[in-house]
């Protein structure tokens, strides 16, 4: 079978787990059963104590051969930076929550900015920031935001980040 030569095959990568699915015979209803399973820390040792028994589930279950494509639901931890912005200092420096974003996303994410025609097909532009621009929160001392009066104002005179992680 197919689907079993492709999970034999991404079973060794490393950083990331491949679950292949064989489509189903009619499109959007689906060809597989199974259950979803929910760890409770009822003991309250904290997130890596579940995490370690999630995992040592999921293993466990994984050799079993009555269960096939054991994965885990939903998003594994990751860096997250939350940016807190000072609405009202931003605004008596006259920068809109919309320059805001606008920046933010450019910088740290990508941004549609226009389209362009050559060859007789059209190209969509997005910008982004160069990776070393983007990767620690002091990065944010870099970006500055236009304001209403035409003056570039530090993003960091009104935002402030603060590094934590996405718990999944």
């Amino acid at each position: 079978m197919i689907t079993r030569r492709a999970f034999a095959h991404f079973l060794n990568y490393k950083g990331a787990i491949v679950t292949p699915f064989m489509p189903p015979a009619v499109i959007e209803l689906g060809n597989a059963t199974g259950f979803d399973f929910e760890l409770e820390d009822r003991g309250h040792l904290g997130h890596m104590a579940l995490i370690a028994a999630r995992n040592q589930l999921l293993g466990l279950a994984s050799q079993d051969p009555r269960l096939v494509a054991v994965r885990p639901n939903g998003l594994e931890d990751a860096p997250q930076v939350t940016l807190e912005i000072d609405r009202e200092k931003a605004d008596a420096m006259g920068v809109s929550m919309a320059d805001i974003n606008r920046t933010v996303q450019g910088s740290f994410g990508s941004l549609y900015v226009n389209q362009f025609t050559r060859s007789g097909r059209t190209k969509r532009v997005f910008i982004q920031s160069e990776a070393a621009s983007r990767m620690q929160t002091k990065d944010l001392t870099k970006w500055f935001v236009r304001n209403n009066a035409g003056q570039m104002v530090p993003l960091s005179s009104f935002v402030h980040a603060t590094r934590s992680r996405r718990r999944g």
